[in-house]
């Protein structure tokens, strides 16, 4: 259920791992986090999500941050291809050519955070500092790239989205071992970001009227997640594990947001978490009515 589409390997390689936490994650089943202390975001739901996938953050952090260490932006896929699309290498495929068209194959790559600088001398998308969400769906599955020979110029690894007309040039190479290990360690760092970026955020509704006598909500909460976690999970198994985690008596709200409202989400959750503690009642009342905006957009 939780390991579905990688390696046998690496499956066990997990399974060992989450099954070796499970003494410290029960122990830290019902414990909260400060809310008046904006650097605790240490949550069970989020930190058993990343035990699952193997990938333990140390300190949690926003979007924004996380792409910082690598100089990207992310994009929704509709301004990418309006904007950036003419700018990049991006052809559209004669059916005549699909029978020259190579699978890739896999090859095991271990990750270390050196390999993105060796992939951003390799990969034309990386030149440009930028990636778009269905990257973090679809990049880190194999079978979405293709090997094409040019004769005499060697080979062109593409990359196509499910259900796209477009297909992405993402490196040309004048040897076929080197491509096919550079695809390899292309999707291993995607999958890493994928990862990486997984911020689950749970917003108590109550604490968004904290002057209400009679509160609308009193028993709802929202947890919000970015839309590409889907590559990883569906809905439906997300939902699940969390409804087992939560208590029972709750409502719960779960957002699935693309990139644009989420990096606005956490700008103002972060705003917002930062100004509770101060007691700026105006403050504080401006931020929380333009979360429960977000999050009303979002429902």
């Amino acid at each position: 259920m939780f390991f579905k589409g990688i390696k046998r390997e690496e499956k066990f390689v997990r399974r060992a791992d989450l099954i070796g936490r499970f003494p410290e994650l029960n122990r830290k089943r019902f414990r909260g986090y400060n809310i008046l202390d904006p650097e605790d975001h240490t949550g069970i739901v989020p930190e058993l999500f990343r035990s699952i996938h193997g990938h333990h953050q140390e300190k949690f952090l926003p979007l924004a941050d996380i792409l910082a260490r690598y100089h990207l932006q992310l994009l929704d896929d509709h301004s990418f291809f309006t904007r950036y699309k003419y700018k990049l290498h991006i052809r559209f495929i004669d059916e005549r050519t699909f029978r020259e068209l190579e699978e890739v194959p896999y090859q095991s790559v271990r990750y270390t955070d050196k390999l993105y600088e060796k992939l951003y001398l390799r990969m034309h998308i990386l030149w440009h500092n930028i990636l778009f969400e269905s990257f973090l769906v679809y990049g880190s599955r194999l079978e979405n790239y293709y090997i094409l020979k040019e004769w005499g110029k060697g080979y062109i690894l593409l990359f196509k989205i499910p259900r796209q007309e477009e297909w992405l040039v993402m490196g040309q190479f004048y040897e076929k071992e080197l491509l096919i290990e550079v695809a390899n360690q292309f999707c291993c760092f995607i999958r890493q970001l994928n990862f990486k970026t997984q911020n689950y955020y749970l917003v108590e509704h109550l604490l968004l009227d904290p002057e209400c006598e009679k509160p609308e909500h009193p028993y709802t909460i929202s947890v919000i997640l970015p839309w590409w976690s889907k590559a990883v999970y569906g809905r439906e198994k997300f939902e699940h594990i969390l409804r087992e985690r939560l208590p029972a008596h709750l409502e719960i709200h779960v957002r699935w947001l693309k990139v644009k409202p989420f990096y606005r989400f956490e700008q103002l959750y972060y705003a917002w978490r930062r100004a509770l503690p101060t007691q700026d009642e105006k403050r504080i009342r401006e931020l929380s009515g333009k979360l429960k905006m977000v999050l009303k957009e979002a429902f």
